[in-house]
């Protein structure tokens, strides 16, 4: 065989052989789809498409994250430029994190977004398993909202700084919370906290 030859098929077996086995990375030009765990790595957007587990820490992502339904998200000290966005997902846990953008979680099981700065919104609705939004500073630069509708699991809302409104509304049980500085209007069900 040519050296040539030799050398190129060394240095594809030893990329094959540096992948690392404790995360499961797909890398695309546009995405990466996680199933498994991800450490301090800086990503385009990422994805955690249908059924996947993704455990993020310290992981910056440069557009958005996007969590598929029955798809459980743990991500804890993550950098987001875009959006933090499921529908249906089983589980969407964030702590600890900057999102530039909007935290989204709809028609899913767990949704807990714990001590986070979000740029945008934090929206809430239709979520069957136990909802938490602690200590999170909402809306930097504009006036975000938090906004939790119809979940049927519990809700707890306590401790946010919200640059706009705090609206709760056809959450059964009814939310439990207190603390929360709005600079905008508390609204229903979260009237008093």
């Amino acid at each position: 065989m040519r050296p040539t030859l030799i050398a190129g098929i060394a240095a594809v077996a030893a990329s094959l052989i540096a992948v690392p086995t404790a995360a499961s990375a797909q890398i695309s030009p546009q995405n990466v789809i996680c199933n498994g765990s991800l450490g301090a790595v800086t990503v385009d957007n990422l994805e955690v498409l249908e059924g996947m587990r993704c455990t993020l820490n310290r992981t910056v992502i440069l557009g958005s994250v996007t969590v598929k339904p029955t798809a459980r998200l743990t991500a804890d000290y993550i950098s987001v430029r875009g959006n933090v966005e499921s529908d249906g997902a089983a589980a969407v846990i964030v702590r600890t994190s900057t999102i530039a953008g909007d935290a989204m979680a709809v028609q899913g099981g767990i949704a807990r977004f714990v001590r986070n700065t979000v740029g945008g919104d934090i929206f809430v609705d239709g979520q069957s398993g136990g909802v938490i939004v602690n200590g999170n500073r909402v809306g930097t630069g504009i006036a975000g909202n938090v906004e939790i509708y119809g979940n049927t699991g519990g809700v707890q809302v306590f401790t946010n700084r919200i640059g706009g409104n705090l609206q709760c509304k056809d959450n059964l049980p009814a939310p439990t919370g207190g603390g929360n500085v709005a600079t905008g209007n508390k609204e229903d069900q979260c009237l008093t906290f």
